[in-house]
């Protein structure tokens, strides 16, 4: 979905189609909009006498706080190597509210941060041994 609603400049073309004696469908496959699009139209057009897109509702609170970001930055600071779930358990408890880990993760990005990405795997039994072999150098001169 897009962030702005159609052009003006569209709207009102689509809409003097339909007054031309064009219908409905006609003018949303000329125009390449939906039909239910068009009814819209011409029901804003008919109510408020204007075909400008409404204002955006303004979306969803933020979950974390300016407040809360800098709990985070703190609990982050203090013990840095916590996983993304270890984190937002510890963010859960100190803002004593429920927290997605999807907003723990919008707050790090907000503040710059970073997090490890998965918990640390067990030590392995054996070391490498080489880093792999180097092709044998000759002794002769080529002539």
């Amino acid at each position: 979905m897009s962030d702005r609603g159609y052009s003006l400049d569209l709207r009102t073309r689509v809409m003097a189609a339909i007054d031309g004696g064009m219908t409905w469908d006609e003018a949303a496959k000329v125009f390449a909009v939906g039909t239910a699009t068009v009814y819209r139209w011409k029901a804003a057009r008919a109510a408020t006498g204007s075909l400008a897109p409404k204002p955006h509702g303004g979306g969803r609170k933020r979950a974390l706080t300016e407040s809360h970001d800098q709990i985070v930055k703190q609990l982050v600071a203090a013990k840095p190597d916590r996983t993304l779930a270890e984190l937002t358990a510890v963010v859960v408890k100190r803002v004593r509210k429920t927290v997605s880990t999807s907003a723990v993760v919008r707050c790090l990005k907000r503040l710059g941060l970073t997090l490890k990405k998965r918990p640390s795997a067990p030590p392995r039994r054996t070391a490498r041994t080489s880093r792999g072999a180097t092709p044998p150098t000759s002794t002769k001169s080529r002539e």
